[in-house]
């Protein structure tokens, strides 16, 4: 019999009881075998399928994701849940603050498109993403998060720059900027500091 991965996170050993069974959970969903054909043919590219093909890596999607984004097999379990809709609305965040809570995120490679906050438009290279709605009296939750990162010259991670910082507070207000979906902001570090990324694109 094939060894599977574990089910739930090394780093979750000491992680609330509803966070080790959520992701136990998780574990065993994102296996299902009808899920197989979905994840073959729409989310992994035909470069990564002839990659899996041409090595030796188990028969098991949460392997093969892991080996073909080159990421660990917990960080697989909760990306492969959050593209097959099994999280609820930035639950990956609170999942990740325990598989990777002190994982450096690297600066974005010269030369990518980056983005940037003028003229009350959040920008990803020459491309307009997103117009905060203005407010009346006061910063929207968008403006002030993206103006935070602009003044921090787009930083990977940054201190958390809401007046409310309990997490419950935080996740909403990045469920809110990641409603624009071509980037991605998340809690880390106990929700005290926020961090982004550009989407990956579903392959067809």
């Amino acid at each position: 019999m094939v060894a599977q991965p574990p089910t739930h996170p090394r780093e979750t050993r000491q992680a609330p009881t509803f966070i080790r069974e959520r992701f136990t959970d998780l574990a065993y969903k994102v296996r299902y075998p009808e899920l197989r054909k979905r994840i073959w043919t729409q989310l992994l590219t035909e470069e990564e399928c002839q990659r899996v093909l041409h090595s030796n890596v188990q028969d098991d999607m949460v392997q093969i994701w892991s080996f073909v984004k080159n990421v660990s097999l917990e960080r697989a379990v909760i990306d492969l849940a959050r593209k097959l809709g099994f999280l609820f609305p930035d639950e990956d965040q609170q999942l990740l603050e325990y598989v990777e809570p002190q994982k450096q995120i690297p600066d974005p490679p010269a030369g990518d498109a980056m983005p940037s906050y003028r003229d009350g438009k959040l920008w990803l290279g020459n491309e307009c993403i997103c117009t905060p709605c203005s407010r009346a009296g006061g910063k929207t939750r968008k403006e002030i998060l993206f103006m935070a990162f602009e003044k921090a010259k787009w930083k990977k991670v940054i201190k958390n720059p809401f007046k409310k910082k309990d997490r419950q507070s935080v996740y909403k207000a990045l469920q809110d900027a990641n409603s624009i979906g071509v980037l991605r902001f998340r809690a880390v570090r106990g929700a005290s500091h926020i961090s982004w990324e550009i989407v990956e694109p579903t392959a067809e």
